[in-house]
């Protein structure tokens, strides 16, 4: 399990209580291809959906 990996993204499968992430290994992956740029504000990115919206790969969404 990741260490110490805080997440507020309650959408997720590997969400756990206390914002704490449950994923064996974490993916994050920012890509900006219009500025070329890596400044980005993690805390402001949408909705919490999709992988792309949280620019988190290990991202999963809860079964409903």
């Amino acid at each position: 399990m990741a260490q110490d990996v805080k997440c507020e993204v309650d959408s997720c499968h590997y969400w756990g209580k206390g914002n704490k992430c449950n994923a064996e290994q974490i993916l994050v992956n920012y890509k900006d291809s219009i500025s070329g740029g890596s400044d980005v504000e993690f805390g402001m990115m949408g909705n919490k959906k999709s992988t792309d919206s949280t620019c988190c790969e290990t991202f999963r969404p809860k079964k409903s």
